[in-house]
């Protein structure tokens, strides 16, 4: 259990990013290996400068024990299918391909509750400007994270 815990650690900064027009791309990543897991993230932030209004978080969980997998796979769904229930926005795709789960989420700010968000999370107040995500706080988490964004 300890070991999927870890595991959930990148899929916790999903719900730091928000609302804004998009015209550019912020694109981070980190590759790390957790418990025998080898995990490579690629996070895909839209934003106008200032604020996100759109991520795309690419994962891939690769483990040779399909025991493993499935457990991971199950947590990742569970988390993901959690997040959209509670703001609403996400587009979730997870399969199982060979010797990895690859998690591909999209979220669509424009259409997440951010009041609930920062209800439920009243420590993101600082990263949110009226209504809206600030792209330098989420580049500034992302770097403290251990990502390198380009």
């Amino acid at each position: 259990m300890k070991k999927l815990y870890l595991l959930l650690i990148p899929l916790f900064m999903v719900i730091l990013t928000g609302c804004g027009s998009s015209s550019e791309k912020l694109v981070c990543t980190m590759e790390q290996t957790t418990s025998g897991i080898d995990i490579k993230m690629t996070y895909t932030l839209e934003h106008d400068g200032t604020y996100v209004s759109s991520a795309r978080f690419y994962e891939e969980y690769i483990n040779d024990d399909d025991t493993t997998l499935e457990a991971v796979k199950k947590q990742v769904e569970d988390t993901y299918n959690s997040l959209n229930e509670k703001y609403g926005g996400y587009t979730i795709n997870i399969s199982k391909k060979g010797n990895k789960i690859v998690s591909d989420v999209k979220i669509d700010y424009t259409k997440a509750n951010m009041d609930k968000l920062l209800e439920d999370n009243p420590s993101l107040s600082s990263y949110v400007e009226n209504g809206k995500m600030l792209l330098s706080q989420m580049k500034s988490q992302y770097a403290s994270s251990g990502l390198t964004c380009k």
